[in-house]
């Protein structure tokens, strides 16, 4: 059997800025709540204004490209983009009243409450979004709320996430279940926001291919977050319910999780039901991470820097059966268990050895993506680290001359650029600028790479990664 061709048939990139879920929900926060570090946090926090004004947010959704951003004098925080904007080629930046009108719109168990005054105002900016109006959303959700009294009185009760807007609680988030610590209050409000934020990102894939929403075969979720209950805490579900919000009405799907290497995997399952037929439209979708929201603020803080880890970040990618037009994709390397896990031994299996295999040099490569994120968020620059690893391993094998080294960094690496959410970084970031690359005939090849952190749950010592390629249509029938 000939597997077809898939190609990217659409990307979107979504940002909801959420700085006071960071302040009481990030799980830096919660887990060590010091006053005097919180009260320093409080007046480290971004305004939405200051959010739309940040380079790397604006190449996130499309506004700027990455070779735009190289030339911006670093810390990027100091510098203004003074044409930010909210909308963008690839998606939206949200406010955060608007993440919690979204957050009641897509509430299915009543779980979440707003103030009736609230509720009106954010219903109205809502129905301003040029896409989520495209969609049978339920923003009549939004024409009552409770009244400020209830509010204060839910919201005082332990079994409630109360939701902020500054020192004002403008709304909280019940608890589903009294005797199931998976569905506490808190946790159930990282749910929600994280069905929310995808719901967002799925609405501006779909729009942005002008692709239907009952075309949609699948939906593979790949977010750091997980549906469950106390018999099942991994059960799932997401994916599924965001399909069911946007009148997706004969997609099926799954939840897929493997930490920040997941959206990557997902890339390659939804490749794998698109080649062998299955499916035709398939949809990787992730919202975002309120655990992850404020996870280096301490350091931020330290350094007297704003607290950078203000969003909630969104994705969507659709492949589907070949058009003769978009970009082709392709899997490439994967880490076996009995693989090498030092760096070299890595590279090995992502990148040289798939590479030899389709008769492709790394120079052939125009862009590697394999972790993109935003290096003055971690005090860290990883993408480049990775850049100088790869091109390291290329100088030894002979592929290019030591002096050609900084040159092949700077041709084919790109800067960080996607907010710390954990799996948001890993590489997908990049397939939108990628696809329109290729698509002006500006690069060939970009290939994407997820790495993750196994250890991180305590039953392995594994890495784990999987690579993957797109290219032009017409390199795709010479390899």
């Amino acid at each position: 059997m000939t597997a077809r061709k898939v190609v990217i048939k659409s990307q979107a990139y979504t940002l909801a800025h959420a700085p006071d879920l960071l302040l009481h929900y990030g799980a830096t926060q919660r887990v060590n709540p010091n006053p005097e570090h919180l009260k320093k946090l409080t007046r480290s926090l971004r305004s939405y204004e200051d959010v739309l004004g940040y380079y790397p947010y604006q190449v996130y959704i499309g506004n700027l490209t990455p070779d735009e951003l190289k030339k911006v004098e670093r810390p990027w925080y100091k510098q203004v983009f003074k044409e930010g904007k909210k909308y963008g080629k690839y998606g939206v930046i949200l406010s955060e009243p608007e993440l919690y009108g979204l957050m009641k719109v897509v509430d299915v168990f009543d779980l979440v409450h707003i103030k009736d005054e609230f509720a009106r105002m954010v219903k109205n900016r809502l129905m301003e979004d040029p896409v989520l109006t495209k969609y049978p959303l339920p923003f009549d959700k939004l024409d009552e709320g409770k009244d400020e009294e209830e509010i204060k009185r839910m919201a005082s009760k332990e079994e409630t996430a109360p939701l902020y807007l500054g020192e004002e609680i403008v709304g909280c988030v019940r608890e589903a279940s009294k005797e199931d610590e998976n569905q506490s209050a808190h946790l159930m409000l990282e749910l929600i926001a994280n069905k929310a934020t995808a719901v967002l990102s799925v609405a501006y894939g779909l729009d942005r291919g002008n692709i239907r929403s009952e075309d949609i075969d699948f939906v593979i979720e790949c977010s750091e977050d997980i549906g469950g209950d106390i018999y099942n805490r991994g059960g799932g579900g997401i994916g599924k319910s965001v399909a069911e919000f946007l009148g997706c009405k004969n997609a099926t799907g799954f939840d897929l999780k493997s930490f920040c290497s997941a959206p990557v995997f997902a890339l390659l399952q939804a490749w794998a039901l698109v080649a062998s037929g299955l499916y035709d439209n398939v949809a990787v979708l992730a919202g975002g991470s309120v655990a992850k929201l404020g996870m280096n603020a301490k350091t931020h803080v330290k350094k007297d820097m704003p607290a950078l880890e203000d969003v909630l970040g969104g994705l969507t990618i659709i492949l589907s059966e070949d058009d003769e037009i978009n970009p082709v994709i392709w899997p490439m390397g994967k880490q076996d268990v009995k693989g090498s896990y030092h760096i070299a031994g890595m590279l090995q299996s992502l990148i040289f050895e798939p590479l030899r295999k389709r008769k492709l040099l790394v120079t052939d490569v125009d862009w590697f993506a394999p972790e993109l994120q935003i290096p003055e968020i971690l005090g860290r620059d990883i993408p480049l680290a990775n850049y100088r690893y790869i091109a390291e391993a290329a100088v030894r094998q002979g592929l290019i001359k030591e002096e050609e080294r900084e040159e092949f960094i700077d041709k084919h690496g790109v800067p960080g650029f996607a907010p710390q959410q954990g799996h948001i970084p890993s590489g997908v970031p990049l397939l939108g600028h990628a696809r329109d690359a290729i698509l002006a005939r500006k690069i060939s090849r970009a290939m994407i790479i997820g790495k993750g952190s196994l250890f991180l749950s305590r039953i392995t010592k594994l890495h784990d990664g999987v690579s993957m390629i797109i290219e032009a249509q017409e390199e795709a029938k010479t390899t």
